[in-house]
């Protein structure tokens, strides 16, 4: 196998671009891992008909600079009312520029059989730092506290007829974050969440609610696309430095998008904002014209002399400029994308009809989401299903329309747990296949996709009941064992018991457990029935005699409950620590409860949505 590319070969050159999604992300994070299984992911045969050589993997080291109350002492302990002063300095002079070096990241990839040498290239659109840098300057706080701003979501949906189907996934949401709220006063511990919402959520807040903040992350976006021919040039002479200046030329760059959850809104938004700029929209704003990126910020150093510089640098700055590099996107994966919730809540904001004119020669998007992440959906909403066909360019009328062509955009299941499935993706040999062979042309095009459900997928809906049920069980017992620890504290409680629960003394304490078990099981099953009935009737008379039964065996299941935990009360002297610290167990399951509820039917079941409403862009237009 050679270590070197074959000079005797053409050379082209194929740029990704990695946008990660909300999270904790450091620089590089994203795109590295994202390389690393690309990389892994090449047809296999080195050697014979494919060769790899991996080059450099970093494009920029970067380091955040400290601000100035932070370079005065940020090792010495001092007071909190020296904290709070060194904390308002920080918010003052707050500081999220970062120094580093420009080296290109690229590897070559050498198709033996076709002749041809493939450099790719990729970097990273690393937009955290800047919604962190508005919290830092606001004391560590949203703009509106989360709370609220959940609340607020709700509210937005009574405008349409979204309502209907999302009212009860944001209804559970808002009470999973009241139960968290209360959960944290009570454990400390708990506030964990709470910051964790803050991250994950600010995120989308800020995005979605600030335009200011959007377009600067917008700008982000822009600016690493703007400076691909760079990249391009740069590639070109590190190559040539290595293995000498009868490199062939490379041909016009091509330019892939991968995003991810919030990321894939970033670049999808960010793409049209850019058509707007290249002249297929009516108007394009100071703001907009701003962010064409000019060469010298690559800091390219080319050989040659000043006269060559100055006019290479020129060229890079022509290239930059939207309209020249636009045409050069290829294709765009979005994966786990929101991109529906966005264009719907702030549909004020993210519109779908923007361009004018159709765009020249059309972007392939590949849109992957598992019915088990509650966060990806089809493209329906910015793509609808045309009704006389989507060969009819007549009747387009959406920027999705006329800027890309749905390759893939279908549902499936292939990720085992619930919730936990929205970051699968990046792990997903089956996506990188679709990527590498056919979105990017490396290998053998695949004459059908492999991203199809795993064999789990038509029972993931029972595996999910079964679960729900063996939490919701140990959860009563939880709450029995508490009952039963407070209810043993008074002896007129204990002689009551054993007047009144004598009929179950002949049962051993195994028996009575396991009837215990499988009647609460039944009940919770009945219960549940009962909900999904009351939900599906539409005669009134119906739905009261169905809630006001389902009322009865609520009240029946929590009285068998409570008939359970007077059973072979062990008696216990009153104690006030013991007392508060069973009531406090008591009211944490309680809370728990609560939790495990919202999260299942708030979160954990979004999907199911998925299932009922085909939210991908072939739907049928209703």
């Amino acid at each position: 196998m050679s270590d070197k590319p074959n000079k005797d070969y053409p050379f082209d050159y194929k740029h990704l671009v990695v946008v990660h999604g909300i999270g904790d992300q450091a620089p590089n994070e994203t795109a590295l891992e994202f390389i690393n299984k690309f990389i892994r992911e090449l047809p296999k045969d080195q050697g014979k008909r494919y060769e790899v050589q991996v080059k450099n993997l970093f494009e920029t080291l970067e380091f955040k600079e400290k601000s100035k109350a932070e370079a005065e002492d940020s090792s010495v302990e001092k007071d909190q009312k020296d904290k709070d002063k060194e904390k308002a300095k920080k918010k003052e002079e707050a500081k999220f520029t970062t120094k580093g070096s420009f080296r290109p990241a690229y590897f070559v990839f050498v198709d033996n059989d076709k002749k041809v040498n493939h450099v790719i290239g990729f970097s990273e659109v690393y937009w955290k730092p800047i919604p962190d840098h508005y919290m830092a300057m606001n004391d560590g706080h949203l703009p509106i506290p989360i709370f609220v701003w959940a609340r607020s979501i709700n509210t937005r949906f009574l405008k349409s007829d979204h309502y209907k189907w999302a009212k009860e996934a944001i209804v559970n949401v808002e009470k999973m974050l009241g139960t968290l709220k209360i959960l944290a006063q009570i454990y400390k511990k708990t506030e964990v969440f709470i910051e964790g919402l803050n991250k994950f959520l600010g995120d989308v807040q800020i995005y979605a609610e600030s335009e200011t903040v959007r377009q600067e992350i917008n700008n982000k976006f822009l600016s690493v696309l703007s400076r691909i021919d760079g990249f391009s040039q740069a590639t070109a002479q590190k190559l040539k430095d290595e293995y000498g200046d009868d490199i062939k030329p490379f041909g016009e760059p091509e330019i892939y998008v991968i995003s991810h959850s919030e990321g894939t809104v970033i670049a999808y938004n960010s793409l049209i904002q850019a058509a707007i700029i290249a002249g297929y929209g009516d108007d394009v704003s100071e703001d907009l014209l701003e962010v064409l990126m000019k060469g010298e910020d690559l800091r390219i150093k080319i050989k040659g002399s000043g006269e060559e510089n100055t006019a290479d640098v020129k060229k890079i700055n022509e290239s930059a400029q939207a309209k020249n590099w636009l045409p050069k996107v290829k294709g765009l994966v979005t994966m786990g994308s929101p991109i529906d919730k966005f264009y719907t809540i702030w549909d004020s904001a993210f519109t779908t009809s923007n361009l004018k004119d159709d765009f020249d020669g059309q972007i392939a998007w590949y849109n992957y989401w598992d019915e088990s992440d509650p966060v990806g959906y089809g493209l329906k909403t910015v793509s609808p299903k045309l009704k006389d066909g989507r060969e009819d360019r007549s009747k387009v009328v959406t920027d999705a329309h006329k800027m890309f062509d749905i390759k893939f955009d279908a549902g499936f299941s292939r990720y085992f747990i619930p919730g936990l499935a929205h970051v699968q993706y990046w792990k997903d040999s089956a996506i990188y296949k679709d990527i590498i062979h056919t979105m990017m042309g490396l290998g053998d095009p695949l004459a059908k996709s492999g991203v199809t459900n795993k064999w789990w997928g038509v029972i993931h809906v029972s595996i999910d009941k079964v679960a729900y049920y063996i939490l919701r069980i140990v959860t009563v017992f939880t709450l029995v064992f508490f009952v039963r620890k407070i209810l043993g504290q008074g002896h007129q409680i204990l002689k009551l018991a054993q007047e009144h629960i004598s009929f179950a003394s002949h049962l051993s304490p195994f028996s009575k457990l396991g009837y215990f078990a499988v009647l609460m099981l039944t009940l919770l099953i009945v219960i549940d029935f009962l909900w999904w009935w009351y939900m599906k009737i539409k005669d009134r008379v119906g739905v009261d005699v169905v809630y006001w039964f389902r009322v009865f065996v609520i009240a029946c299941t929590i009285l068998i409950g409570l008939a359970y935990c007077l059973l072979d009360l062990v008696k216990g002297d009153a104690n006030v620590t013991n007392i508060v610290g069973y009531v406090t167990g008591l009211v944490v399951t309680v809370l728990l409860w609560r939790l495990h509820t919202t999260i299942h039917s708030g979160i954990m079941q979004m999907w199911r949505y998925t299932r009922k409403t085909n939210t991908n862009y072939d739907a049928d237009v209703k």
